[in-house]
Order: structure tokens, then C-alpha cells, then sequence
């Protein structure tokens, strides 16, 4: 039987950022794939290099940034050597983006069905009636009651989970093939965000996408991934199906990730939520050794010494020079 292709293989990306200072390595070789219609989550605090490898994966690094070695694959395409006019054409159709914040990335001066609209016309052409049509369909598609006077409506009309809605409207006007959701739900509260994520699964399996889901929030990833990747200080850390890395951490880091998912306790009793001392590093600050060092519980002089590489243990891959002798705690929540 015949390997079917991955939607989208990232290895070994470098992306650097220009600096008064010199460069700076924002993502420090990291890898990760996505297959067909499957779900990946990518995690770690703030300031790890996630929504910078999305935005490396779609050709939108600010002018200070740039992609200084490895290879970004989309259905085999390598689109790190690929013209800023093909990946304009394959940005917002074949691979879309869902951003964090709607305010942001809504223009506030047009009706939202038109901003739908004007997306499928630029990648697909067609009529404007037609277009707009379509997007009274999408806006109904992604749960906007009363979808044809919503289209008329500006982007400060509409709540923040409507305005979440849109952004997921406009994502999905082309059918891409690609989905990344970088921490769409982030600036929710918690019904609306169980509201939208409910949203992204069933249109990921209506639709038959491969989704790359960017979170901070290891407890988001569990009802949502079939795998996960963990990053940390612009590097891959671990990764692995969802409820093995659950259940049998396998670096400090992620160990530390898992045990701050808040947990319902018995009414009377108290337990301090435990955190992960310290802050990630500063990209042009890292000191040789693994990049966790300073803040793990667990280093020795060992992990000090040199470049620790990722290294594979079955189907998961672990960041660590203990790995063999560390037994971490789980959770099966």
C-alpha cells in the first residue's frame, strides 16, 4: 500500500529575525507534519515560536523576519523556494488562517458578507451576486443565526464569538485543504470557546481538512488533536499521539504544561496549582545546553554539555538528555 502524502511537512525551519542586535532565531529547527483530515496541535507559553511557524507557513513574516534554512512542504510542494506570487495564490485558498484576534484582522470599515465575498471572487472569480450568496451559505455554515442580515452587518456589530465566526467563514470561503487555527479561541470566554471548538470539529470532518491548532492550553488540545507537538524556545520538545503524551510525558516541560491544567477538586480541600518557575529564554540569549535548564527541576551537568538533538522513541520524539531515566507524572483527565 501506497504512504499517503502529508498536507503539510515543515523540517528543520530556521526563521530569523534582523535585529539592532544581530540576528535572532525565532523557530530553531523545528519539524512538524500534518496528514489528510487530520487534526495536529502545536503548544507551548507564550513566546515559544508558534505563531511564528504559522506565519512562516503562510509567506506572512513581518519584513523583519525571514526564513533562513529548511523546508516548508504543502502537498509536496516546497514553498520556502516558491515565488511570493504562488504563495499568494495559494494563501487564503488552498491553506487558510484563522487568527487570534477578529478585530484585528476584520477591516472595520466593510460589511463582514462583503469581506466573505471578496475573498471568494479574488481566488475563485465568479459574479459578485453569486459571491455574496455564497456568503450568506458560510456565515449560516458556521452558526450565525439570521446569516443573510449578519452579512450586512460591520465587524463592531457583531459579539466576539460572531466575529470568530466570520474569521472562520472567510477560511473556509475556498475549501483549502489546510486549516491553521492559531489560538482562535483565546480571547473567548469559556462557552463560547467550547462553542467554536465544537464548531472546528465538525466542519473539519464535513469538510475533510488537515488542521494545525495552535494553543497555549494543553487542556484545549485533548478534545480536539490526534497529535500533539510541544514547543519550546523555538524547538520542538515532544510530540506524539495526544493521549500518549498524556498520559507518559516524557519531558520536564511538558510534564510542567500537564500539571497546570486546573483540576476540579473534592468541596473543602485546597491544592495550589502548580507552575513552572522561571520564564522561556530570550531567542538570541540561549545558553548551550537544553533550553529548559534553567527552569527544570530534574537538569544535571549533563544536560548542560552541548546541543541536545530530538530524538525518536517509537512513534514519539523527546528533547531530553534524561529521557531513560526519568519517570514524569501524567494525567488521564
Amino acid at each position: 500500500m501506497i504512504a499517503q502524502p502529508q498536507v503539510l511537512e515543515v523540517e528543520q525551519l530556521v526563521t530569523v529575525f534582523d535585529t539592532p542586535d544581530g540576528p535572532v532565531r525565532a523557530v530553531d529547527g523545528f519539524d512538524i507534519s500534518v496528514g489528510p483530515r487530520e487534526t495536529v496541535a502545536l503548544v507551548g507559553e507564550s513566546g515559544s515560536g508558534k505563531s511564528v511557524t504559522c506565519l512562516s507557513i503562510m509567506g506572512l513574516l513581518p519584513q523583519s523576519g525571514r526564513i533562513h534554512g529548511g523546508a516548508i512542504r504543502f502537498m509536496g510542494e516546497n514553498l520556502v523556494q516558491a515565488s511570493e506570487s504562488r504563495r499568494r495564490e495559494l494563501r487564503g485558498s488552498s491553506i487558510a488562517m484563522i487568527f487570534q484576534e477578529p478585530m484585528t484582522s476584520l477591516n472595520p470599515v466593510f460589511r463582514v458578507g462583503m469581506q466573505i465575498s471578496e475573498t471568494i471572487r479574488a481566488h475563485l472569480g465568479g459574479s459578485a451576486e453569486n459571491a455574496s450568496k455564497r456568503a450568506v451559505e458560510l456565515l449560516d455554515l458556521v452558526g450565525i443565526p439570521e446569516a443573510g442580515r449578519r452579512a450586512r452587518n460591520y465587524p463592531h456589530e457583531l459579539s466576539g464569538g460572531m466575529r470568530q465566526r466570520v474569521m472562520i467563514a472567510i477560511a473556509l470561503a475556498c475549501e483549502p485543504k489546510l486549516l491553521i487555527a492559531d489560538e482562535p479561541t483565546t480571547a473567548l470566554d469559556v462557552t463560547v470557546q467550547a462553542q467554536i471548538l465544537e464548531l472546528l470539529k465538525d466542519l473539519q470532518s464535513d469538510l475533510g481538512m488537515a488542521v494545525l491548532f495552535v494553543t497555549h492550553d494543553l487542556g484545549v488540545v485533548a478534545g480536539i488533536a490526534d497529535r500533539v507537538h510541544v514547543m519550546y524556545a523555538g524547538q520542538g520538545v515532544e510530540s506524539g499521539k495526544v493521549l500518549d503524551v498524556y498520559r507518559r510525558p516524557l519531558m520536564p516541560y511538558t510534564e510542567g504544561l500537564l500539571l497546570s491544567i486546573p483540576q476540579l477538586v473534592a468541596t473543602g480541600s485546597e491544592r495550589r496549582l502548580p507552575t513552572i518557575d522561571g520564564q522561556s529564554p530570550s531567542a538570541g540569549l540561549r545558553a548551550e545546553g537544553c533550553a529548559f535548564l534553567e527552569r527544570c527541576r530534574y537538569a544535571r551537568d549533563l544536560c548542560r554539555e552541548g546541543s541536545v538533538d530530538l530524538e525518536m522513541r517509537e512513534d514519539r520524539s523527546v528533547r531530553c538528555r534524561r529521557v531513560d531515566d526519568l519517570v514524569l507524572s501524567g494525567t488521564t483527565s
